[in-house]
């Protein structure tokens, strides 16, 4: 092999795994969880690589590119819409976004979004 076809896989080689690793976690998406004060167990999951979230003491709040989610003690919040009501009692709450569409599941069960909201 040439010195120069040397020189240039020493650099494409790298480049390319770099290119691989960072396409494959921004296709992976991210995850954000933890229990509240009151006990409820939230965890959103997101295709989405950037992925916030804050707790008080019976209120998560996660926040993504394009959407903010907040988990109330009785109700699933989208950018100011209530979309679903949960039940008070509900232990584990599931949120999560794939393609901008969200999903709740509470205590394994989907539940199901308010009539009218799309």
């Amino acid at each position: 092999m040439s010195k120069p076809r040397i020189k240039t896989l020493l650099i494409a080689v790298p480049l390319l795994a770099f290119t691989i690793l960072l396409a494959t976690a921004m296709l992976a998406g991210g995850g954000a969880g933890g229990v509240l004060q009151s006990g409820r167990s939230v965890m959103a999951n997101s295709d989405t690589i950037w992925l916030s979230s804050t707790f008080s003491y019976d209120t998560a709040t996660i926040e993504m590119p394009g959407k903010k989610i907040v988990v109330n003690p009785t109700s699933l919040v989208v950018d100011g819409v209530t979309v679903a009501k949960i039940d008070k009692d509900a232990a584990d709450v599931q949120v999560r976004v794939k393609r901008g569409v969200v999903t709740l599941v509470a205590d394994g069960a989907p539940v199901p979004t308010l009539p009218g909201v799309p």
